[in-house]
């Protein structure tokens, strides 16, 4: 039963992590301290239960679900009374074990494609950075790479949109991202996992507005004009961190 054990475990403090973010922490301005504590949070769920004892003496929980089969009738004997035998169906462990594969594989086919196009289009730029320029995609970074849009022009409003795409690359947000794709592959069926996840992505939104404006000098309200006006209407990447994500509640924290 260890198994079953550590996921209620686990699953549990997923969900406390995040109804206490969201009953505490949402609408503070401590970005940075909000950004440490999903974090964390979410690495405490993970190992705060008996995931060692789980690890150690690894074991599939016997299924509960079997399919009973007829009586065995013996050729020239009567049935004996009692001599029943079943063919057990795959247990719920091994099913979920099978669920985790599946989610892996298409896991690592999202970053697989994504690492194709890096690969394949990436290029070093003036400030030494990966960067991938096209008309097709909106400002975005992922991992270390720039995905930069053709179309624009040198200018307060190119440094600025440089500068929040820079710092996600800067601080890593990318990484945090990664680490709950990790961790769907095993709780891929709780529903504060994938709200943790949007926080996330929100709290790393703040973080790059906050350092766009400390490089930039630009008031707060120059960049929520420059939100509002830059809603490309392009193609956003599936893993990447894009520039007009998020706009309303950009716009209300800043």
């Amino acid at each position: 039963m260890k198994l079953l054990v550590f996921l209620l475990e686990a699953n549990l403090l997923i969900l406390l992590v995040w109804i206490f973010y969201r009953l505490g922490l949402r609408g503070s301005q401590e970005h940075t301290f909000n950004r440490r504590y999903l974090i964390l949070g979410l690495l405490l769920s993970l190992s705060g239960p008996s995931l060692g004892v789980l690890l150690a003496d690894w074991e599939v929980i016997p299924g509960s679900l079997t399919i009973a089969a007829f009586p065995e009738v013996l050729v020239g004997a009567g049935a004996l009374p009692g001599n029943q035998t079943s063919s057990p169906a795959m247990s719920w462990g091994d099913a979920y074990l099978l669920t985790i594969v599946f989610v892996s594989l298409l896991q690592l086919f999202r970053y697989f494609r994504m690492l194709i196009v890096v690969l394949a289009q990436a290029r070093r730029n003036a400030d030494g950075v990966w960067e991938i320029r096209s008309s097709r995609y909106a400002p975005a970074s992922w991992g270390p790479v720039l995905f930069w849009h053709e179309g624009i022009e040198k200018g307060p409003d190119r440094d600025l949109i440089y500068a929040h795409e820079m710092a996600h690359i800067r601080q890593g947000h990318s990484y945090d991202l990664l680490f709950h794709d990790v961790l769907v592959v095993l709780f891929w069926f709780n529903p504060a996992l994938w709200l943790i996840r949007n926080e996330m992505r929100i709290v790393h939104e703040f973080l790059a507005d906050e350092a766009a404006l400390q490089q930039s000098g630009v008031s707060r309200t120059v960049l929520q004009n420059l939100i509002l006006a830059r809603q490309f209407g392009l193609q956003d990447l599936p893993l990447a961190l894009s520039f007009h994500s998020n706009i309303q509640k950009r716009i209300l924290m800043l």
